[in-house]
């Protein structure tokens, strides 16, 4: 039974009265630096911050997840979110619903095996993290993202995914970024990095000329775990002696974010400073 919670929760009515062109991203997912975009360089190299929100945040089994992941992700929760948030924590899909909230225009074999091949990477990873509630506390606890999921070749593809419990709750209690799917993909379209980096600076929600570090602070191990990712970890960018190209590569993500998204203007110095009109 695939049944909605006896009274729809609130964040349910608030993504029903956005519109079909709103998605609905768990918040800490989309701070969390666990989503791989492809650098534009075959030489980059992928890194794993310790820290979020202050406390480690580490994978403890995984296959390396992609943005596309992310985007599929968020495709669930927004239906999980959408049906009232079932006790059940199903949600079913169709092959090509999926394979088209990842950029696929055509449905073929290859674009159902990148699903079934996006599901699995969703299914393998299990976290230790802390988690930060809509309440302001906070949690460390050990997760994945998808309990199960199941996949037919009837109708052209169907299935159903069951998310985690702490994933779901997460969701219920309003740790939601609502994000505009057109400008996403838009912005993906263009460079899987600013897309990265557009849905991260989305669900912080801040105001004007707020600034985030682009690397993460060297010096001594005494010093105060920072609270939050750097860019560069955020978006899994490290030639380690090469920073002035990290720093060219978040640039070029920058000019793309604010060609498709007007509120933005983001400038680079030591950090990333977001403006919105």
């Amino acid at each position: 039974m695939n049944e909605p919670l006896t009274t729809p929760p609130t964040i349910t009515t608030t993504i029903l009265a956005k519109g079909r062109s709103t998605l609905g991203h768990e918040t800490n997912l989309a701070r969390a630096p666990i989503w791989h975009a492809r650098p534009r360089s075959a030489d980059g190299e992928t890194v794993v911050t310790p820290i979020l929100f202050g406390h480690p945040f580490r994978k403890v089994e995984d296959r390396t997840l992609t943005t596309t992941d992310q985007r599929l992700f968020a495709h669930l929760t927004t239906s999980y979110i959408r049906t009232g948030c079932p006790a059940s924590r199903q949600v079913p899909f169709s092959l090509g619903d999926a394979a088209s909230a990842v950029g696929h225009e055509m449905l073929g074999g290859k674009q159902r095996s990148l699903v079934r091949a996006s599901l699995g990477r969703l299914r393998s990873v299990t976290f230790e993290s802390a988690l930060r509630h809509a309440d302001g506390n906070e949690t460390v606890l050990g997760w994945g993202l998808i309990d199960s999921y199941l996949v037919t070749t009837r109708g052209g593809g169907k299935g159903w995914v069951k998310l985690s419990e702490a994933v779901a709750s997460l969701l219920q209690e309003g740790s939601v970024t609502f994000l505009h799917a057109p400008t996403w993909e838009a912005i993906c379209a263009e460079d899987e990095v600013a897309g990265r980096l557009w849905s991260f600076l989305e669900s912080e929600n801040l105001g004007r000329g707020w600034r985030y570090s682009l690397f993460a602070p060297e010096g001594s191990i005494a010093r105060p775990a920072p609270s939050m990712p750097s860019i560069a970890q955020v978006l899994q960018l490290s030639w380690s002696s090469r920073k002035r190209r990290v720093a060219q590569r978040v640039r070029e993500a920058c000019s793309v974010i604010e060609e498709q998204d007007k509120r933005y203007r983001l400038t680079l110095s030591t950090g990333v400073r977001r403006h919105l009109n």
